[in-house]
């Protein structure tokens, strides 16, 4: 369905509705971007005062690590859409929270990532008996398309 009323903000304007509301920014990093250009996007959220507030979330490593290099303790989060054994060792030698497609979530795998001290976070559940499950798992954040 078209909704003329529903457009994608410049990250000022985004970042002012969240200033605004009190809100945490998360921040997808989509395609693999040069070092120099995340560097832009850093300095772009320091110039807003907002890096505090701010997540940044990036189905692409290298956006990761990047951002890791520049921020080193800045909440960061690797998309991922499967689960594999090496994961959790990856997230924590980086320091990266894990945001991965919710199906693919167990409590043992929660367990096992919080057990490194990193987040847990999952896309995208719609499904509110599903989300009731993955609360009971201990996951810290769904993210949804259900707005109302």
């Amino acid at each position: 369905t078209h909704r003329p009323d529903i457009r994608l903000p410049f990250l000022e304007d985004y970042i002012a509705i969240c200033k605004k509301y009190g809100k945490v920014a998360v921040l997808e990093l989509k395609n693999l971007f040069p070092e120099d250009q995340v560097a832009r996007v850093v300095e772009e959220l320091r110039r807003l005062e907002y890096l505090e507030g701010t997540v940044f979330i990036s189905f692409k490593w290298d956006n990761c690590v990047a951002l890791r290099k520049l921020l080193p303790e800045q909440p960061m989060q690797f998309l991922t859409g499967k689960w594999t054994e090496e994961l959790p060792q990856n997230l924590k030698s980086q320091n990266f929270g894990l945001d991965i497609y919710y199906p693919e979530l167990t409590k043992e795998r929660v367990e096992q990532i919080h057990s490194l001290g990193l987040e847990v976070n999952c896309w995208t559940c719609d499904s509110p008996d599903a989300a009731a499950a993955l609360i009971e798992m201990g996951v810290d954040c769904i993210t949804s398309n259900i707005l109302e």
